[in-house]
Protein backbone atom coordinates (compact mmCIF):
# COMPACT_ATOMS: atom_id res chain seq x y z
CA UNK A 1 0.00 0.00 0.00
CA UNK A 2 1.27 3.45 -0.79
CA UNK A 3 0.42 6.62 1.06
CA UNK A 4 0.08 8.40 -2.25
CA UNK A 5 -2.39 5.90 -3.70
CA UNK A 6 -5.04 7.14 -6.07
CA UNK A 7 -8.67 6.13 -6.04
CA UNK A 8 -7.88 3.65 -8.84
CA UNK A 9 -5.63 1.75 -6.43
CA UNK A 10 -8.47 1.24 -3.96
CA UNK A 11 -11.24 0.38 -6.42
CA UNK A 12 -10.92 -3.33 -5.58
CA UNK A 13 -12.38 -3.87 -2.09
CA UNK A 14 -10.58 -7.21 -1.66
CA UNK A 15 -7.21 -5.62 -2.48
CA UNK A 16 -7.92 -2.82 0.00
CA UNK A 17 -8.92 -5.34 2.66
CA UNK A 18 -5.75 -7.38 2.13
CA UNK A 19 -3.58 -4.25 2.34
CA UNK A 20 -5.25 -3.28 5.62
CA UNK A 21 -4.60 -6.75 7.03
CA UNK A 22 -0.89 -6.42 6.19
CA UNK A 23 -0.68 -3.44 8.54
CA UNK A 24 0.87 -0.01 8.64
CA UNK A 25 4.42 -1.37 8.48
CA UNK A 26 3.89 -2.41 4.86
CA UNK A 27 2.88 1.08 3.71
CA UNK A 28 5.39 2.80 1.43
CA UNK A 29 5.39 6.52 2.12
CA UNK A 30 6.47 9.03 -0.55
CA UNK A 31 9.99 10.40 -0.17
CA UNK A 32 8.65 13.90 0.49
CA UNK A 33 7.21 12.68 3.80
CA UNK A 34 10.04 12.86 6.31
CA UNK A 35 11.15 10.15 8.71
CA UNK A 36 9.64 11.91 11.72
CA UNK A 37 6.23 12.19 10.03
CA UNK A 38 6.39 8.58 8.85
CA UNK A 39 7.27 7.42 12.36
CA UNK A 40 4.42 9.44 13.86
CA UNK A 41 1.90 8.02 11.39
CA UNK A 42 3.09 4.46 11.99
CA UNK A 43 2.93 4.91 15.79
CA UNK A 44 -0.60 6.34 15.61
CA UNK A 45 -1.83 3.57 13.31
CA UNK A 46 -0.68 0.49 15.23
CA UNK A 47 -3.19 -2.34 15.05
CA UNK A 48 -3.17 -3.03 18.80
CA UNK A 49 -4.61 -0.05 20.71
CA UNK A 50 -2.12 -0.54 23.55
CA UNK A 51 0.80 -0.07 21.14
CA UNK A 52 -0.46 3.24 19.74
CA UNK A 53 1.25 6.50 20.53
CA UNK A 54 -0.20 7.93 23.71
CA UNK A 55 -1.89 4.72 24.81
CA UNK A 56 0.47 3.93 27.66
CA UNK A 57 0.79 7.28 29.42
CA UNK A 58 -1.90 9.26 27.70
CA UNK A 59 -1.58 12.28 25.46
CA UNK A 60 -0.42 15.50 27.11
Amino acid sequence: MSADSTSNDISDPLMTYNQILKGIDTVNFPKNIGRAATSLIRRLCRQAPGERLGAQRGVR
